[in-house]
């Protein structure tokens, strides 16, 4: 049985994968709100803050961006608040709810072509996908990768390209359809 430290643990390593995971779309959340990229990073700093103060809150297996998202909105809505500064001439209401739902559509976007990428992934050849995997599975520099796959710098630099090339084709191809 896991003793309390070790249960914590988990929930911090926990928290701190899906804490990463979120941090883009929070950031494009928070600029869709404030359309200034300075304001904005202090709003997620703060945000990020609050997250972190209120990790005990979060219910582990629910969904952390909507929590976060949550929080930036809460957070935003305090800046426009004591800032007494104003986005735009819409109300502030109206401009949290167009920015959810374009980051909504944003998310189903990247989740199409998440999908989409895999499915391409899965129709490469077992070579393709291990040199794919060699280079960008590891911190390696192209020129570490050649020399582990003893291969040229330039050769493999031609093959990756023409893979991704065959990869995008193929995401392109499956949107375009679906």
């Amino acid at each position: 049985m896991a003793t309390p430290d070790e249960i914590r643990k988990r929930r911090v390593e926990e928290f701190c994968r899906l804490f990463g995971q979120a941090q883009r779309p929070l950031h494009r959340y928070i600029h869709a709100m404030v359309f200034n990229t300075s304001d904005t990073y202090d709003i997620l700093q703060d945000t990020n803050l609050a997250m972190w103060k209120n990790f005990d809150s979060f219910q582990p297996g629910t969904n952390f961006l909507a929590w976060g998202r949550e929080i930036a909105r809460l957070r935003t809505l305090s800046y426009f608040r004591t800032k007494k500064r104003r986005a735009t001439t819409l109300d502030h209401e109206v401009l949290l709810q167009l920015a959810g739902d374009a980051s909504e559509v944003r998310d189903e976007v990247v989740a199409a072509r998440d999908k989409a990428l895999g499915m391409c992934m899965e129709r490469l050849d077992d070579q393709d996908r291990k040199l794919l995997h060699a280079r960008y599975a590891t911190d390696d520099t192209l020129e570490a990768t050649a020399r582990s796959l003893n291969r040229s710098v330039n050769s493999l630099s031609l093959r990756l390209r023409r893979i991704r090339a065959k990869l995008r084709s193929c995401i392109e191809h499956r949107l375009a359809c679906s």
